[in-house]
């Protein structure tokens, strides 16, 4: 015979819910707890070594940087991810244009004619530069200037592309210059473009040149394509010029003379030059990849062609 259950009285029932009411709250706090965030998981770093702050990995691409962490080398670079983006709406100016204000952002300019920079922490941005004058971008005993996504070039082949001291120089695309860049003091060029420079008569034609003094400055991360003349980087000052403590990492190079000279008999000084990282395209080059004399303090380390053979100084 089927027995009915037992039925508790309101009072008893009662007492049930309430003590699995406390349980369960019991058994929640404890669980809050154990879960609760101690500094080791917390995003921040103790002691070192974990995910929240800390200087960036030097090779690695600058967070301020467009398109930031999709560039690890030069070979990733190209026309499609430097210069102007695709859409910018750009305003015509023409003339010399004299940028005089610290901190000012002159951007979205397509301009016939030179920039001057002469303070500090200037910027240009997205910009579109057409200019027959001997420098496209002079920065004038300016600190900090930052040039980035522009297109620079010369219609006429002029001189030089960008030249000064402690100045950036991110993801702009530069061609018909008879040289892209000219390294002074401080310099940062990265992840830039530099192709199709103007070979006319007399012409001596570098992607990023040394010509005088140039320490500390760092090319990393751009792509340079020349035609059979000199260097893709020159790093040969001269008229007593002082190059020290400089870097060309993780570039790729084609063509020149030699894609890559390091040389202190050219009247200048050279001590002090860390190449790691660079790739160069086999057979692109007139004589080889690269010459070195009279030169001091170089390391060198992880420089190949584009078939893994290895590259030495």
């Amino acid at each position: 015979m089927n027995r009915s259950p037992p039925r508790l009285s309101r009072v008893a029932l009662h007492g049930v819910v309430v003590r699995g009411l406390c349980l369960a709250l019991a058994l929640g706090l404890a669980a809050c707890a154990q879960e609760q965030p101690g500094p080791e998981d917390s995003g921040l770093t103790v002691d070192g070594g974990a995910p929240d702050g800390g200087a960036p990995d030097a090779g690695a691409p600058d967070a301020g940087s467009p398109d930031a962490g999709l560039v690890t080398h030069g070979k990733d670079i190209h026309a499609s991810n430097t210069g102007v983006p695709p859409g910018t709406a750009l305003e015509a100016v023409s003339g010399t244009v004299t940028l005089s204000t610290p901190g000012e952002v002159w951007e979205g300019k397509d301009l016939q004619g030179t920039v001057i920079v002469t303070a500090d922490d200037v910027i240009l941005r997205n910009c579109r530069i057409d200019s027959d004058g001997y420098f496209a971008i002079q920065s004038q005993g300016a600190h900090r200037l930052l040039v980035e996504r522009c297109e620079i070039f010369s219609s006429e082949g002029a001189y030089t592309g960008i030249v000064g001291d402690d100045l950036t120089v991110r993801r702009c695309d530069l061609h018909h210059f008879e040289n892209g860049l000219i390294a002074g003091d401080n310099d940062l060029f990265e992840e830039n473009f530099i192709h199709d420079l103007y070979y006319g008569p007399g012409a001596h034609v570098d992607g990023v040149e040394w010509g005088g003094s140039g320490s500390h400055s760092t090319v990393r991360r751009n792509r340079i394509e020349l035609g059979g003349d000199t260097g893709c980087v020159n790093i040969t000052p001269y008229g007593g010029g002082i190059a020290q403590d400089n870097t060309v990492a993780d570039n790729l190079f084609s063509g020149g003379t030699y894609s890559l000279y390091i040389r202190g008999d050219g009247g200048g000084t050279v001590d002090g030059v860390t190449v790691t990282g660079n790739i160069w395209i086999k057979d692109s080059y007139a004589y080889g990849p690269v010459s070195v004399d009279s030169a001091t303090g170089i390391v060198w380390s992880n420089n190949t062609l584009d078939d893994g053979t290895v590259v030495t100084p």
